[in-house]
């Protein structure tokens, strides 16, 4: 009897290991997305073009930003009507994402008020054609201190609205301190791959993307839901005087300082202003100034990509780039796109 037994334990542990094995073995369904983080939604010729010329299945769409007031609370700063895009007939699903400040859940404590003026406005955004919606993405740096809070704000909106599927990003301090931060409530996360490093410090390199900086946080780490991933594909340029940090200066790149004679590129890689500069836009540069360039390469991208690849916790997934404009879509070529999507599969 004790032989038949032990027989069909094993029997049982075959077949669940060939099983296993078998899922393991399936190739990955990888969904395409794109970051759109304006505040109108018009989507240029290019922009569409480059939609369509790279299949992308998913338009992250940030229709409000929500920030603290002591005179008006949480309340969206911003907001963006998407109901024209959502009438016309696109290949791609818009999904709505709205970032809200960790102030206004810190200092917010009627949690229930809030949930419902965050389902009505998103309502009034989508307008007759909210029903077209199938995903609603919350984007919040939350913090142990406040993730009671912010959890039942998500259990709150999932009750609201209990047909879309709810989703909430993650960033990789999160990630890597899931035992204090807690796992949101939520049908899956999407991890944020980008903002790893120290911007305000000087001897920083890069503070978009540092792949060793990366595998400090996921390496030997696993997660509780199913994860989307969203890849950097923007650059800026960073304004130090006298080696403290004063500010961010977008839609700039290497050339800009290359071929300008008010900088001088020195040998840590910094350009410094030699003359008093100015542009069209407003950027002013003054004598003494050092400009720290933080862009993305195709290399880096790749190898971000393998190494995320493998932390994978389900099968159909989403890989993303943040974001889409016209200023930053040329960051890599075509083929550059096909590989990195293709690494993910």
């Amino acid at each position: 009897m004790r032989i038949i037994v032990i027989s069909f334990i094993l029997s049982a542990i075959l077949c669940i290991s060939s099983v296993f094995v078998k899922k393991q073995s399936e190739p990955n369904k990888v969904l395409r997305g794109m970051y759109f983080w304006k505040t109108n939604l018009y989507l240029s010729e290019q922009e569409t073009h480059f939609l369509k010329n790279h299949d992308i299945q998913k338009l992250y769409t940030k229709i409000m930003d929500i920030d603290w007031n002591a005179v008006y609370e949480a309340y969206p700063t911003t907001s963006t009507h998407i109901e024209e895009e959502l009438k016309k007939d696109t290949l791609f699903e818009i999904v709505p994402v709205i970032f809200i400040t960790n102030e206004s859940i810190k200092q917010t404590w009627d949690i229930d008020t809030l949930s419902k003026k965050i389902i009505l406005k998103t309502k009034q955004l989508c307008g007759t054609q909210y029903s077209k919606i199938k995903e609603l993405q919350i984007d919040c740096d939350w913090t142990p201190q406040t993730k009671e809070k912010y959890f039942d704000l998500l259990h709150k909106l999932k009750k609201l609205a209990p047909q879309l599927q709810l989703s909430a990003t993650l960033r990789l301090h999160q990630l890597k301190y899931k035992s204090k931060t807690g796992v949101p409530p939520v049908d899956r996360v999407t991890l944020m791959l980008y903002n790893m490093g120290k911007l305000g410090n000087y001897s920083e390199t890069n503070s978009i993307l540092n792949i060793n900086e990366t595998k400090k946080y996921i390496n030997g780490l696993r997660y509780d839901l199913p994860i989307d991933f969203i890849l950097p594909l923007f650059n800026w340029a960073l304004k130090f005087s006298n080696k403290q940090f004063d500010r961010i200066v977008y839609n700039v790149n290497r050339t800009t300082f290359d071929t300008c004679k008010a900088f001088v590129k020195q040998a840590n890689g910094y350009y410094k202003v030699i003359n008093d500069y100015y542009t069209l836009d407003q950027d002013y540069y003054y004598f003494g100034d050092e400009i720290r360039v933080e862009d993305i390469r195709k290399q880096d991208l790749m190898e971000l990509s393998r190494l995320c690849a493998k932390k994978a916790t389900s099968h159909q997934f989403t890989v993303s780039f943040f974001e889409l404009n016209p200023y930053y879509i040329n960051t890599i070529d075509s083929a550059a796109y096909e590989e990195i999507y293709h690494t993910f599969r």
